[in-house]
């Protein structure tokens, strides 16, 4: 059995984190890779308003490709103000002390929320390895439980919705192209020697 719509959100994960990766690297002129890092923070810093933390851990990830995060003169052009903004979503999705700060900031969050389903994933496999299903002949109670609170966690997020607009370029956003690690490394290697 698999959770379909687990998978699609993971391999979404991946393909927004390689997209923006992609779309720094894209640019041959320095101005031009500064100003798409600026605005891929500046986007960020709205889906943190918008409690979308799936979506900017995934972002923060792409920003965080080595292939990107190589390109000193890149990150040297790179204003102060954007520097704070990103240092703030870092903090924010930090995978220090377990994803301390996101944990709390999740739990805190009302109104919309699209959570970072990693948390959720790595809580419930920690629980199924560190656990035993059985004790002796009954079932390990304790053990579903725990699966019982992760889960009714999660779940909470789906009883209020997101009420955004919808836009013609939405289209856009299904199919966002982008390089494997090794053409963005070979990207940056050109860009910036």
């Amino acid at each position: 059995y698999k959770a379909v719509n687990v998978l699609e959100m993971i391999n979404r994960f991946n393909c927004v984190s390689g997209w923006v990766a992609s779309s720094i690297l894209y640019h041959e002129k320095k101005k031009e890779r500064i100003k798409t890092l600026a605005k891929f923070i500046s986007v960020g810093m709205e889906l943190n308003k918008l409690n979308n933390f799936n979506t900017l851990l995934a972002l923060i990830s792409g920003i965080n490709n080595s292939s990107v995060r190589r390109l000193k003169q890149t990150w040297l052009g790179l204003k102060s103000s954007s520097k704070e903004d990103l240092n703030f979503l870092e903090s924010i999705v930090s995978s220090s002390e377990n994803y301390k700060n996101l944990r709390e900031k999740q739990s805190r969050t009302q109104g919309p929320c699209l959570p970072y389903i990693g948390l959720y994933l790595s809580d419930l496999t920690f629980i199924e390895d560190g656990n035993q299903d059985r004790n002796g002949l009954l079932y390990n109670y304790r053990k579903l439980e725990l699966c019982y609170r992760v889960i009714s966690s999660l779940l909470q997020f789906q009883l209020v919705e997101y009420d955004l607009p919808s836009a013609e370029s939405d289209y856009i956003l299904y199919s966002l192209p982008y390089n494997n690690d090794r053409e963005m490394y070979q990207l940056s290697l050109k860009l910036e020697p």
